[in-house]
């Protein structure tokens, strides 16, 4: 049986990027944050932390940004799935202006 050696470092990667879907970046490491934006090509997160792509790859270094397109692909994924079950909204958070508010709808 053969099992993926990249597992535990996507599941990581994964959890940070749901985090970040749900509650923007502010709470995360720089290192967290670069990879949630990459992961959710959130090119003004990126830019909020003073970060162009080339860079934040670089900082989040090789091991890391080896994995964004699978990490990519998954939360896609996931969405499209979550799609299919719920009815939902997904609009900018009021006040601070940082991240997103997910409403699931009737």
């Amino acid at each position: 049986m053969s099992q993926n050696p990249h597992a535990n470092l996507d599941t990581r990667m994964l959890a940070i990027a749901r985090r970040a879907a749900r509650e923007g970046i502010g709470a995360l490491s720089l290192g967290e944050a670069l990879t949630a934006a990459l992961v959710l090509d959130r090119g003004d997160w990126l830019q909020e932390r003073g970060y162009n792509i080339a860079d934040a790859l670089d900082r989040i270094g090789g091991d890391w940004a080896a994995r964004i397109p699978t990490v990519a692909r998954q939360f896609q994924m996931e969405l499209a799935q979550a799609r299919l079950r719920f009815s939902f909204e997904i609009v900018p958070r009021e006040g601070d202006g940082e991240g997103y508010l997910l409403r699931l709808l009737d």
